[in-house]
């Protein structure tokens, strides 16, 4: 997975103040992870290929998703 941590993701915002967190397109299969997106409010869009960009502005939220795509192993790097 790399040296990639939860921090690293957290540490960087779009220009319109959400964290963007890029995931395998297969993540969207994922029940605890639709419900955990729906639940936090965070927008999914197309990242091409077979990637997805999850968007939240909530940093502990977008703290939950991370830790969950890691565990999960369905963060895009």
């Amino acid at each position: 997975m790399g040296t990639e941590s939860i921090k690293d993701f957290l540490s960087r915002r779009d220009p319109k103040g959400y964290y963007v967190i890029p995931a395998k397109m297969i993540a969207l299969n994922d029940h605890t992870l639709t419900k955990l997106i729906r639940d936090s409010g965070a927008i999914v869009e197309p990242g091409g290929g077979d990637i997805i960009f999850i968007k939240v502005k909530s940093r502990s939220k977008a703290s939950r998703l991370v830790r969950y795509l890691m565990l999960s192993k369905l963060l895009a790097m």
